[in-house]
């Protein structure tokens, strides 16, 4: 396993303009955004999650076929991450004109921690602590 120090995200803003977030595990510039993929069919999906990225990593790995040709080994890239999830009593969005509540998954639910690709990751995000709600 290689450890990578930082990672660049490129992206397209809204205007059309491209711009790009360097994410470093070191720093407080380490939280990104990945669209979601849920559909538990109660009221409206909320359209991304949010993860602390904890390393970044690749690995040189070889898929067997059942060809018995051994390929040469590609690259695979990828993110150890900690999982943001939203607080369920806060009422967030447009209608509500209140940004999302986030908080760590706690360490002891099995999806506190995983693996991403970095072709998922949308782009970088600022998260501000709100320490008066603990």
């Amino acid at each position: 396993i290689y450890v990578h120090r930082t990672m660049r995200i490129n992206f397209t803003m809204y205007d059309v303009w491209r711009g790009h977030d360097n994410i470093n595990p070191n720093t407080h510039r380490c939280d990104v955004m990945v669209l979601a993929r849920e559909d538990d069919g109660e009221g409206e999906p909320h359209p991304f999650w949010y993860a602390r990225v904890l390393g970044i990593h690749h690995v040189n790995v070889v898929e067997l076929d059942g060809t018995g040709i051994i390929p040469p080994p590609q690259q695979m890239d990828f993110l150890h991450v900690h999982w943001f999830g939203q607080d369920p009593d806060w009422r967030s969005g447009w209608k509500a004109k209140q940004l999302d509540q986030l908080g760590f998954i706690p360490e002891t639910n099995e999806d506190t921690f995983g693996f991403l690709d970095p072709e998922d990751v949308v782009c970088g995000c600022h998260l501000i602590p709100a320490y008066a709600h603990g």
